[in-house]
């Protein structure tokens, strides 16, 4: 299962249609928040499965979630775009959560840059942002889950 995983997109989604469009191909993609609108667009333009999530920017989105949880694999994993819990100020919360909820991946957003940590077995993943990224370099993250469960991350970078 190869998965799209993108975030705060904001009404710029031209590099996620070009991705879609060129030589890459996803199974499914994930959308983390921050414009939902923009993953239904993809949603309606694309013949492929897209979870998401609201973020903070979602203001009147009142039927869609701002966590979700997807097995896949056998693979517990939570989707959240992250202000409720803080990752602006670092990813302990999302941490404290692997632990709690024995989550085997939390993917968030929120921050607009990419991050990759393990906390115990637990993946916290951030694509960072592939239309408005904070730190200069847009990026969206790729994330595999092999039929024997095991997970690989890529983080492509977008000049």
């Amino acid at each position: 299962m190869r998965i799209l995983v993108i975030s705060d997109t904001h009404k710029r989604i031209k590099h996620v249609l070009d991705l879609m469009e060129g030589d890459h191909r996803f199974d499914r993609i994930f959308h983390l928040g921050d414009l939902v609108r923009d993953a239904r667009d993809i949603e309606r333009l694309f013949n492929i499965p897209i979870d998401y999530v609201a973020g903070n920017c979602d203001w009147g989105e009142i039927n869609v979630p701002t966590e979700k949880v997807v097995f896949i694999q056998g693979k517990k994993i939570l989707l959240t775009h992250g202000h409720h819990h803080y990752v602006k100020h670092g990813t302990n919360m999302l941490k404290a959560l692997a632990k709690k909820e024995n989550y085997d991946i939390i993917l968030y957003g929120h921050t607009h840059m990419a991050h990759e940590e393990y906390e115990g077995k637990c993946l916290i993943f951030n694509p960072g942002s592939i239309s408005s990224p904070r730190d200069g370099v847009a990026s969206f993250g790729v994330l595999t889950i092999n039929e024997d469960g095991k997970i690989h991350t890529n983080i492509p970078r977008i000049s």
